[in-house]
This record gives C-alpha cells, structure tokens and sequence, in this order.
C-alpha cells in the first residue's frame, strides 16, 4: 500500500471527522474539568520553576488567593444577610419641616444627656496628677 501524503489541515480535519463519529465515547463534564485542571497545574507547575523563588512565590500566591476569596465570600454572605427593607445608609427618606424639627429637639436632648453624664463622670474621678 502506498503511503498518502497530506498536508497537516487536511489531516486535522480528517482527524476531526473521525473522532465526531458516535463509535468514539465522549468526555463527561467531570471528565473535562478533571483534564482541566490537571493541565493548569502542570503549566503552574512548570511556570513556578522558571519565577523567581520558584515554589515559595507560588505557594505565596496561592495562599494569598485563597486569603482573598474566603474574604469575598464573607462579604458577600454578610451583604445577602442585612436588612434590605430598612433605611439606607447613603440616601435617608424625605422628611417633613415637623420631622425635621422634632429630630434636631432629639438629637440636641440626646446631646445634653450625653455631656451631663460625660462632665459627672469627669468630676466623680480624681485626675491622676492629683493624687500625690
């Protein structure tokens, strides 16, 4: 039998062809994944060598991806749980001129209790300096 002779195109279809047909099994999702991901740590495998600090830096890397992502996954749990229903932090309702007045009268008692229980506290404890 002769030997046939084609160029490298033609012989990728051919090869292309040949392996589409329904006689040849093809890989699973957890198949693929699996080739996947072995192959990515052979290229980091082989890419870890040739950095500088070689294992160190990739182990430093990786450690600090993974510091990452477990930080991204909290924030996000913590951001899904709060109180969407409640007031915003940035944008506050509207409130009437009566709201407005019956909150600075609020804030300003709250104020003066605040400063009250500050100055009697100040006054029940002796200053350090005054003890000798």
């Amino acid at each position: 039998m002769p030997a046939i002779d084609i160029d490298r195109d033609t012989a990728h279809e051919a090869a292309q062809r040949e392996l589409a047909k329904p006689i040849y099994p093809k890989a699973s999702l957890t198949e693929r994944l699996s080739e996947w991901l072995e192959d990515l740590l052979y290229r980091i495998a082989q890419e870890g060598s040739r950095l500088p600090g070689g294992w160190f830096t990739v182990t430093l890397l990786l450690i600090m991806a993974a510091i990452a992502i477990v930080v991204a996954v909290r924030i996000a749990r913590r951001t899904m749980r709060t109180n969407r229903g409640g007031e915003h932090a940035l944008v506050r309702p509207v409130l009437t001129a009566d709201e407005h007045a019956l909150a600075i009268h609020d804030d300003s008692l709250g104020m003066q209790c605040r400063l009250h229980l500050n100055l009697a506290h100040v006054q029940a404890e002796p200053l350090h300096g005054d003890e000798i």
